[in-house]
Formats: structure tokens, sequence, C-alpha cells
């Protein structure tokens, strides 16, 4: 069991995703080369693991500073034009999608 990430962790790869970089890209950052390399399997499983952590949860919300049911609509609005422009950014500068 590889365990619920620390606040500090939680508060990074919540950063990482706010930012627009996808969850399997993010959670390699707390991994080490050689345990990805020892089980492949390892990032998709703490990937799983953090997003569903009460320690994640609480970053997320930290950072969009409230619930989503709680927002009116026009913050509803604004963080999912932040954080859809964020995704757009993101994918943009990944080498692999250009052409």
């Amino acid at each position: 069991m590889i365990g619920a990430p620390t606040k500090e962790q939680a508060y990074h790869f919540a950063l990482m995703l706010a930012s627009g970089m996808p969850a399997q890209d993010a959670i390699v950052y707390f991994l080490s080369p050689e345990q990805v390399a020892a089980d492949t399997s390892l990032p998709r499983v703490m990937m799983a693991q953090w997003l569903h952590s009460e320690e994640v949860g609480q970053a997320v919300l930290a950072l969009q500073r409230a619930p989503w049911q709680t927002m009116d609509p026009e913050e509803r609005i604004r963080f999912a034009l932040d954080k859809h422009y964020n995704e757009l950014r993101v994918i943009q500068l990944r080498p692999e999608d250009v052409y």
C-alpha cells in the first residue's frame, strides 16, 4: 500500500493539477526513477489513491477557495474557464503533441 500523501505533498500535487498538468504527469514528480522502474504500475496506483485522498481533496478546496456547490454562477464560470485555459496551455507545451 502506497498510502496517502502528506499535507505538503497533497498541496503541491493539487497545485500541479490546478496549473493544468494531467494527474498522470504530476504524480511521477513524487516518485524516483528507481521506484517506477521497479513497478511500472506504481504511478497509476498512486495517482488513483492520491486523487481519492482526503488530503488532496482539502488541498484542492483550499486552492479553489470554495466548494463548487457553494460558488455562484459567475465564480463557477471563472473557475472553469481558468482551469480549462490552464489545461490547454499545458497540452500545447507537451513535446509529444507538437507536430
